[in-house]
């Protein structure tokens, strides 16, 4: 019988990754609410999400909960993030937000439409062009 993968729903797969299970609907600092799942990574969550403030869509990469002893790992994070937003680069997602949520960091950039890097460098779902 030939191997068959258990397939487990986005929610699981992240509560796996050792991320939270955010929800559509959530609202992040008060200001971002998240819309639509976009991928689940081994280190973040990206979402579609609406910046209420501004009432424009974003892109919003909310990182699953740091490991213990990590705090100051947030601190570098928000000092590299601020390096970044400063950043005015012709064909590079601007950030315009980062922060904590819960505890756990978060980077805002415009959102971008177009194809998935990972489905253009592999086009075909066997791997085998």
């Amino acid at each position: 019988m030939p191997f068959k993968p258990a397939a487990i729903s986005v929610r699981e797969r992240s509560r796996a990754l050792g991320g939270p299970a955010d929800e559509p609907g959530t609202l992040v600092q008060g200001r971002y609410r998240l819309s639509q799942r976009l991928h689940v990574g081994t280190t973040s969550t990206t979402w579609r999400a609406t910046d209420e403030s501004q009432s424009q869509e974003v892109t919003l990469k909310l990182f699953h909960s740091p490991r213990e002893g990590m705090a100051s790992g947030n601190d570098d994070f928000l000092a590299d993030a601020e390096r970044l937003a400063a950043l005015d680069i012709q064909g590079m997602a601007r950030v315009s937000g980062y922060g904590l949520h819960e505890g756990r960091p978060y980077l805002v950039t415009d959102a971008v439409d177009g194809e998935d890097l990972g489905q253009l460098l592999n086009p075909t779902p066997s791997g085998v062009p």
